[in-house]
């Protein structure tokens, strides 16, 4: 029969998504908080982003997300902020797409 290849579409769902979370998932949590509430939550989601980097390899892909998520509802109850799983997953989403551009322009210097 037919051989269709999945991975472009795939590929192509992937950008979508992001293009989606960016546009109107993230401006939605970001006018539930303050813009200091909103720093405040990215430092924290960067510090346990690249803690879990470092603690686990690529394949640990699921202990590395549910331990980076743990550890930023703990220091968010901390600080009295509230956020529900997948407004949390939505930052963590966002601090890889930065990490991974940041990636992609230092592979460009060298």
């Amino acid at each position: 029969m037919y051989n269709i290849d999945m991975t472009q579409i795939f590929l192509a769902l992937i950008s979508l998504l992001g293009v989606v979370i960016t546009s109107v998932v993230v401006p939605y949590f970001k006018s539930k908080t303050t813009a200091q509430q909103q720093e405040t939550i990215k430092s924290i989601v960067s510090v346990a982003v690249y803690a879990a980097q470092q603690m686990f390899t690529k394949e640990e892909a699921v202990a590395k997300k549910a331990y980076a998520l743990q550890q930023i509802k703990t220091v968010l109850k901390q600080w009295h902020i509230e956020l529900t799983d997948e407004e949390i997953v939505t930052y963590i989403e966002g601090v890889l797409k930065d990490i991974k551009t940041s990636l992609a322009d230092d592979d460009k210097t060298w």
